[in-house]
């Protein structure tokens, strides 16, 4: 450590080592003054300068690169600006246990109205088991809050894996997910006996279920497959009709998404042959269709798809936040169908936003009916993303809309949750629309759902009007 600013470090007399104690005058109400020149050079009517006034600045100084662990030096001119670009990537190393973490500052925070609004990114030192609380600083342990303003699950906090959360006032709310990523990982194994290692290791089947792998193959598979995590048990991957994997329909070289359903593993990318795939859905936005389709001569089975139409956002008053809307579902099967019998395809409307302080409304639901052939009936159904809730009062948020159900499906996921009204800090902000399952991201607060199926973003404090949900989808493939 040098001398980092000091009055000695710059040849001037008579300094000394220990601060000088001093207490400035001030009181509550007191306005902000200036310091200004003498009228000539001649005159000493200028502002008094003190000594305290530059030590509480060396001091300020010192307090952002020392606390940045930057090097010392009086002769870089950009040291303040490393330091703060190191500040605002720094984080700080958990304690406490995995399900009670605790986070200590230097200095510290000196209440939690201080920290709202202030994002914290924090080393975890342990994956959580359960629900989670923070304790900064000794100020007592907070919620933290996942996605959808729910508990944290697994694999929202990973070991070894920096998080960041942000007070709103009443939880910390998590804004990151290491596993929410786009990566994927390098098969093992063999052909027919797939494994993967993930780092942080899954320490039980229960903590993957719903989670896709995203996996390069490292061979061709010639028949049934079986997948292993972290030298788990090894679990069979089937199609999408239930049935065992094929030989071929993992090539190697090529990526395939496998998610654990708690039972089984459900292969969600494959190689399929088509010679015709048609889609229906309305003119765009939020609308919907209604129509048929008259199965062609030799058709007898075909690959249905559905995605349910989104909620519209929750409208809000002045200082407040409405709710996204939820996603639709999805559902996928293969069906046998009759030669020329007639399909009845709905897609669903989206849901309409809503109005000032109001609750968005639901999306509709779309699926696929025959009253001839092998099955008759609705073949599967995808459910419409419920509306976000509204915020009719000022300084509140309104609830997230529930992702739409399904049935019939092979494959059927629920619709993404759209998000709460947010509140950081004094801001309020609409939440996020619900995912559209393999499509993609719901709404920004106060915009239409982004794709079919998606949930439209919640109204932002009355300045943005809240978003319509997304149409739905069918596609009939043979």
């Amino acid at each position: 450590m040098v001398n980092l600013w000091g009055p000695g470090a710059f040849g001037a007399l008579r300094s000394v080592l220990t601060r000088p104690s001093f207490t400035p005058d001030n009181a509550p109400g007191d306005q902000d003054d200036w310091s200004k020149d003498c009228s000539s050079p001649s005159d000493r009517d200028g502002t008094e300068w003190r000594a305290a006034l530059l030590n509480a600045l060396i001091a300020q100084l010192r307090g952002v690169v020392r606390g940045a662990g930057t090097p010392d030096s009086n002769l870089d001119d950009q040291l303040l600006l490393r330091s703060v670009r190191k500040l605002s990537g720094a984080y700080i190393i958990a304690g406490g246990t995995a399900n009670a973490i605790t986070a200590s500052y230097n200095p510290a925070f000196p209440s939690l109205a201080s920290l709202v609004g202030v994002p914290l990114r924090i080393f975890a030192s342990a994956t959580p088991t359960g629900n989670v609380t923070l304790n900064v600083d000794g100020l007592g342990p907070v919620p933290v809050r996942g996605w959808a303003n729910g508990e944290v699950g697994y694999g929202d906090i990973l070991i070894s894996q920096v998080f960041h959360v942000v007070y709103t006032g009443a939880a910390f709310q998590l804004i990151t997910n290491p596993l929410l990523s786009t990566g994927y990982y390098s098969a093992g194994g063999t052909a027919n006996a797939i494994t993967i290692t993930p780092a942080p290791a899954f320490q039980t089947a229960a903590q993957y279920v719903g989670i896709p792998f995203r996996v390069v193959a490292a061979f061709t598979n010639t028949g049934p497959v079986t997948f292993a995590v972290n030298g788990g048990a090894p679990v069979a991957i089937q199609r999408r009709n239930g049935a065992p994997l094929t030989a071929g329909d993992i090539v190697v070289g090529q990526i395939f998404q496998v998610t654990f359903n708690g039972t089984v593993f459900q292969l969600v990318t494959q190689l399929e042959t088509f010679f015709v795939t048609q889609a229906f859905a309305g003119a765009g936005g939020q609308a919907g269709f209604s129509g048929s389709l008259v199965v062609p001569t030799g058709v007898t089975r075909m690959f249905i798809r559905a995605w349910g139409a989104g909620g519209g956002g929750g409208g809000s008053v002045f200082n407040a936040s409405g709710g996204g809307g939820g996603g639709g579902g999805y559902a996928e099967n293969w069906f046998p169908v009759l030669p020329g019998a007639t399909l009845t395809i709905q897609a669903g409307t989206g849901g309409a936003a809503g109005g000032v302080g109001l609750a968005g409304g639901n999306g509709t639901g779309s699926f696929v009916s025959a009253v001839a052939g092998p099955v008759t009936g609705v073949f599967l159904s995808a459910g419409g993303g419920g509306g976000g809730g509204g915020a009719a009062s000022a300084t509140t948020v309104g609830a997230f809309g529930t992702g739409g159900t399904t049935s019939g499906g092979s494959f059927q996921p629920a619709g993404g949750a759209g998000q709460a009204g947010q509140v950081i800090g004094s801001i309020y902000y609409g939440g996020f629309g619900g995912a559209s399952p393999l499509a993609g991201g719901g709404g920004y607060p106060s915009a239409q759902g982004a794709i079919f199926g998606s949930g439209g973003g919640g109204g932002t404090s009355n300045t943005a009007a809240p978003g319509t949900g997304a149409g739905g989808l069918v596609t009939i493939s043979w």
